[in-house]
């Protein structure tokens, strides 16, 4: 007993003694502080210092401030052109693209968020995005064109979360056009109303790039857009004819009248490209309000695979290697689920497969649609 009574005597005096050095320590201002406050600042801006940065070049014909470097929603005369810096947090997700937006310069956890926007000269914009094409070994850049609903900002961290989450080797250029960021029938009218003047300043824009030199990926009224502009590029003279150097032309939840939808992927320049895929989806909720909208279904809320198709392949003489549909309804989870290209990891690797290993859907994970005679319309399987 004695020889227990001890040990607790010597324990005890040792955390007394203990105690009073920290005291001591204390009043001289030499204690270890565990502020569990600033161990959390020191590993957050340790994991920013860590974040992949994406560089992405941008072209917009929306209005500029006196800076350059904020753009409204209104359309511009002239189309302006830059670089910027867009920043992925590691712990990002696809999903979190169309979240709170995020002052520039600022980081979050969880979202892409713009580092810095550069302006620059015409001349001097192509110069890079050729330069940085050269270093990267690509003979193409993607050209992504934006929906509706999207301010300059948005679209921009939405090109540098898709660049990152697809791992493309070759550099995305945006081309940003004046769309309304609300959400009302109002906004939603607007944007359709700037449809050909974006048309038309994307069709400058490929007329001194040419279009040979992009891989165009275009989502939701972004696909109209497209469609008018290589229609324009391919009936200009001769230096911005499309033939078959424009390698993909991929049009995701396309915004275009059902009935519409064999003309434009049959307008000159669509047609002209060595390859076209067509990404849809029977429960896009989106589309089913813009189809409320315009007074007619859209094709990118379901083409049927026995008539629309069937059709679509008797005008092009059956050269189905040349266009496929891809069904991403069971993969389409959203409650919007008009984003799921980039929402989906499912639906996100074929795109990958597509854009950066250029496979065509046949080695693809997919699935042949049974009522698909030509074997063009496929299915990402749930």
């Amino acid at each position: 007993m004695a020889k227990h009574a001890g040990r607790l005597r010597q324990g005890a005096l040792a955390v007394l003694l203990l105690a009073l050095g920290y005291g001591v320590a204390e009043w001289f201002g030499s204690a270890p502080r565990f502020d569990l406050r600033q161990i959390e600042f020191a590993r957050a801006v340790r994991e920013v210092e860590e974040m992949p940065v994406v560089e992405i070049f941008f072209a917009t014909n929306r209005q500029a401030d006196s800076s350059g470097r904020e753009f409204t929603k209104e359309p511009a005369v002239t189309l302006s052109y830059g670089v910027a810096e867009v920043r992925i947090p590691e712990r990002f997700r696809l999903t979190d693209v169309q979240g709170p937006e995020i002052p520039r310069g600022e980081s979050d956890p969880f979202s892409a968020s713009i580092l810095s926007v550069r302006p620059l000269a015409e001349a001097e914009f192509h110069r890079l995005l050729h330069d940085s094409m050269s270093r990267t070994g690509s003979a193409q850049a993607t050209l992504f064109v934006h929906g509706i609903q999207n301010s300059f900002d948005s679209a921009l961290r939405q090109a540098g979360a898709l660049a990152f989450g697809l791992n493309l080797r070759q550099p995305m250029v945006l081309f940003s056009w004046a769309t309304d960021p609300g959400l009302s029938p109002a906004a939603y009218a607007r944007c359709r109303m700037q449809v050909p003047a974006a048309a038309q300043a994307l069709t400058d824009f490929l007329r001194f790039e040419g279009p040979g030199d992009f891989d165009i990926l275009a989502h939701s009224l972004g696909c109209k857009v497209v469609c008018q502009a290589l229609a324009e590029a391919e009936a200009g003279d001769s230096s911005a004819k499309t033939g078959d150097s424009l390698a993909n032309v991929i049009l995701v939840a396309p915004d275009v009248d059902k009935d519409d939808f064999k003309s434009v992927v049959l307008s000159p320049g669509v047609a002209a490209s060595r390859h076209t895929t067509v990404y849809v989806a029977r429960n896009d909720n989106a589309l089913v309000l813009s189809a409320l909208l315009n007074g007619s279904p859209r094709a990118g809320a379901g083409i049927s695979p026995s008539t629309h198709v069937e059709t679509l392949f008797n005008d092009r003489g059956g050269d189905a290697s040349r266009v496929e549909i891809i069904d991403a309804t069971f993969v389409n989870t959203a409650w919007t689920s008009h984003g799921y290209f980039y929402q989906n990891r499912a639906a996100l690797a074929d795109l990958q497969n597509l854009l950066r290993n250029d496979l065509p859907a046949c080695q693809r994970q997919l699935l042949r649609h049974e009522k698909a005679r030509h074997g063009n319309y496929w299915i990402i399987p749930p």
